[in-house]
């Protein structure tokens, strides 16, 4: 009877030891998936920045072409009078 309890006893300890390899091993796995997620929304979020950055140039664009042109209409109604 005394090996049954000592065999039950290691029987705990193994269950124990696997159970806490098991709760690391998740643990890992769910920092793995979070550090992932995380890496694919920075990439989202630089795409993002990129089409703003890429649109902000186009407004500036836009607008210095209207300035020029406005500025040229400017001259040539100004010519016209003399």
């Amino acid at each position: 009877m005394a090996e049954d309890t000592v065999t039950l006893k290691w029987w705990g300890i193994l269950s124990l030891v696997a159970l806490v390899l098991g709760f690391f091993f998740l643990a890992i796995l769910s920092h793995e998936t979070r550090i992932t997620r995380n890496e694919e929304a920075c990439k989202s979020i630089i795409e993002i920045k990129t089409v703003v950055k890429e649109i902000r140039m186009d407004q500036i664009r836009k607008y210095e072409a209207e300035i020029r042109e406005a500025k040229e209409a400017g001259r040539g109604s100004g010519s016209e009078r003399n």
